[in-house]
């Protein structure tokens, strides 16, 4: 079977599996409302201290908490995602019979949290489209930078997401990977407030993070309008986080996945 044929047979799986939870589909739509609507008037509210949009950079922190929040959604989906898959397929008692398959562990790794990758990038410009609708100060940006910033966007946490599955595999509960890396991005990543406040140590954790490029370019595209040398050092460095993290999380995966087979406890969970 070409790859192609590989890929579609996963989406559409997981695609069916997917449509046919409608009472979930309705509450994730229902959240998102609410969850707007809570940033809204807390936006409101902080409208009335002028000097906040100097902190952040002139933006208004409606704008500003909507972009932050929407990709450390985005973090964590890509995040738990692979893993997730890890943990179905063991229970389901599904995982032993796709890795005997002829096909590559990373390319069976990918394909299976297609429909995740996709599906979470469609809800998290749909959580950015509903931001404007509710008033959030977005401009429609240049095609060329946004795309290129959300492939690497992408790239980057997916590859924490599969280090993250390999880890699921050799502990089986208590991943570390996934503990600290949302506790450091909800703190530390821009998410909620600039990071310029944090103490000189913490700014410079905070650069290593991938979410923080990820918000601070998105929000100089959609928020200032900016063009691609604007956002190019946020791009360079995801480039560089993923051109090392994906292929360490695949060996990494691969590494435990040949571990736990050679100790048969593959299918434990």
């Amino acid at each position: 079977m070409k790859s192609g044929s590989r890929l579609w047979a996963f989406l559409v799986r997981d695609f069916l599996q997917e449509v046919s939870y409608r009472t979930n589909f309705i509450m994730q739509i229902v959240g998102v409302l609410a969850s707007l609507t809570v940033w809204y008037f807390l936006g409101s509210f902080f409208a009335r201290f002028p000097q906040l949009a100097e902190s952040l950079g002139g933006m208004d922190y409606f704008s500003y908490s909507v972009v932050g929040i929407a990709f450390l959604r985005y973090l964590s989906r890509l995040n738990s995602t692979f893993a997730s898959k890890v943990r179905q397929e063991q229970v389901a008692g599904t995982l032993e019979a796709m890795l005997v398959t002829p096909n590559r562990t990373s390319v069976l790794v990918l394909m299976s949290s297609a429909y995740e990758l996709v599906s979470s990038t469609l809800w998290i410009l749909a959580w950015l489209f509903m931001g404007r609708m509710f008033g959030a100060a977005f401009h429609l940006p240049a095609l060329l930078p946004a795309a290129l910033l959300l492939v690497v966007v992408m790239a980057s946490f997916a590859s924490i997401g599969i280090l993250s599955a390999g880890m699921v595999i050799y502990f089986k509960r208590g991943d570390p990977v996934t503990w600290l890396l949302a506790s450091g991005s909800t703190l530390l990543g821009g998410v909620f407030f600039p990071i310029s406040i944090l103490p000189e140590g913490a700014q410079m954790l905070a650069h290593l993070l991938p979410i923080t490029h990820a918000v601070e370019g998105f929000r100089q595209l959609i928020v200032k309008s900016a063009d691609l040398p604007a956002i190019w050092p946020h791009l360079q460095y995801l480039t560089i986080f993923a051109a090392i993290f994906l292929p360490l999380g695949l060996a990494i995966f691969h590494l435990a996945l040949r571990r736990a087979r050679l100790e048969g406890t593959l299918i434990q969970y």
